[in-house]
């Protein structure tokens, strides 16, 4: 059996994916928490044999240049995150450990250019088996890792 808690800190992201899992049969499946990364959740949730994520990523120096459709369209919330666009990363690469079995797995998207960086805050929290995943573009987009066992 699998269990999901989804959370996100926009509660119109969370009425839109609660939706579509009720389209697609899945509401008794998944779990919808409203807060920011972990704050979401109850005791009861973890510990968690793996953790996906799609947090925000973008440098705020950039939000100018993003194409007029997601400029227009997008929530800067969900895309902007601090001068070098790591700082939700750096709590979520944090804050995953206490919230994943020992082996579990930590992925999340991550921007163009931005894996260097990212592989070393993984390593420096002490995280295994760390990587990236390609795009069909061949760039690194998920960074992925293992709690140590």
């Amino acid at each position: 059996m699998c269990r999901v808690v989804a959370t996100d800190i926009n509660a119109a992201a969370l009425k839109l994916a609660s939706a579509n899992a009720a389209r697609h049969g899945l509401s008794d499946a998944i779990t919808f928490r409203k807060g920011d990364l972990f704050q979401a959740l109850r005791e009861r949730d973890h510990p968690f044999d793996a953790i996906c994520s799609n947090p925000p990523y973008v440098k705020e120096s950039d939000w100018d240049a993003l194409p007029p459709v997601i400029r227009l369209h997008e929530d800067p919330d969900a895309l902007l995150a601090g001068p070098d666009g790591l700082d939700v990363i750096r709590r979520l690469v944090f804050e995953a450990t206490a919230y994943l079995v020992p082996g579990g797995l930590l992925a999340f998207e991550i921007g163009i250019g931005q894996y260097d960086s990212v592989r070393g805050l993984l390593l420096e929290n002490n995280y295994a088996n760390v990587g990236a995943r390609r795009d069909l573009a061949g760039i690194e987009r998920v960074a992925v890792a293992r709690k140590p066992a």
